[in-house]
């Protein structure tokens, strides 16, 4: 069982790091969020001020906030793919962990099996 992550192959054997990388990125990109997120209030406040004339700084102030409202677009969609990624990830740990228990139970009853053919 497998899955790619861009040209990337995540399987039983990389998930662990591949974890890993995925949840620092989302912590980066959660961050980068928020920062965005600040900035886009700060300017929302701008453009809402009393004092602030109709003129370039204004219309500075509104282009500013429409591509920052477009960059947590971008965002969210980022970790949302993310996301689905990690979710990828959390079935192959419990397929994994699946096929760890059945193997375990196969060479049980294997074990029996041959220690039932010494006994008779």
């Amino acid at each position: 069982m497998r899955f790619e992550i861009g040209s990337n192959v995540v399987d039983f054997s990389n998930m662990a790091s591949v974890k890993e990388r995925l949840i620092r990125v989302q912590g980066f990109v959660q961050g980068m969020l928020e920062d965005v997120e600040m900035r886009r209030e700060l300017c929302r406040a701008q453009i809402l001020d009393a004092d602030m004339e109709y003129g370039d700084a204004l219309i500075g102030f509104m282009q500013e906030y429409i591509e920052l409202c477009d960059q947590i677009s971008e965002f969210k969609v980022e970790l949302a793919r993310l996301d689905t990624h990690m979710g990828n990830i959390s079935k192959l740990e419990l397929t994994y962990e699946r096929m760890k228990r059945d193997l375990r139970n196969v060479e049980a009853d294997f074990a029996n099996m041959v220690e039932d053919s010494f006994n008779s």
